[in-house]
């Protein structure tokens, strides 16, 4: 996974022909935090992993 902050918080696989998805939480250490939580999250499998989703 990688994780951009160029225009807002972008989260994508390291693989080609991946998509990016857009996270929508502050420029601050705050913002940071949740974006943390939510990656954490997905990679635990607290969260269902967007990536295999989009791919149904």
């Amino acid at each position: 996974m990688a994780l951009y902050t160029d225009s807002g918080w972008e989260l994508m696989v390291n693989a080609p022909q991946t998509r990016a998805f857009t996270i929508h939480a502050p420029a601050t250490e705050a913002g940071a935090l949740e974006v943390a939580r939510i990656v954490r999250d997905i990679l635990t499998g607290d969260t269902p992993d967007p990536f295999r989703l989009a791919h149904r």
